[in-house]
């Protein structure tokens, strides 16, 4: 996956942290781009074309430290495969630390759910 993410909460990054409040709004939107993939399953070979996902999550941010941060989003997504598009909906909860004034790490927990996008299940034996 390659992507692109851009959050904004105005006084939350950087160098214009302060913590003066603990909680404020922020924004959460990106681009991802998923390549695309030939598999074999059960002796049945499939592929797929890669698809963008595009996504604008509003929601609240946390500070409990100057240098740290937990964000809860939530908003629309939509998904580009082969032309043509169909809406979702996202959640994200993200934890950083800042290293410096624009860059961050900290782990994070995302779903998307799109509509026929669920994982194949069943059984694939033919009689």
């Amino acid at each position: 996956m390659r992507g692109w993410i851009i959050p904004g909460a105005p006084y939350r990054f950087g160098r214009n942290i302060t913590l003066d409040k603990s909680f404020g709004f922020i924004v959460n939107g990106g681009i991802s781009y998923y390549a695309g993939k030939r598999i074999t399953t059960e002796g049945y070979e499939s592929s797929y074309g890669g698809f963008m996902n595009v996504y604008a999550m509003p929601g609240i941010m946390y500070n409990p430290l100057k240098n740290g941060t937990f964000s809860l989003t939530a908003g629309p997504a939509l998904n580009i495969y082969k032309g043509e598009a169909s809406a979702g909906f996202g959640v994200s909860l993200l934890s950083n630390y800042f290293l410096s004034e624009n860059v961050t790490i900290g782990p994070g927990l995302v779903y998307k759910k799109h509509p026929d996008t669920d994982a194949s299940v069943g059984n694939h034996n033919q009689e």
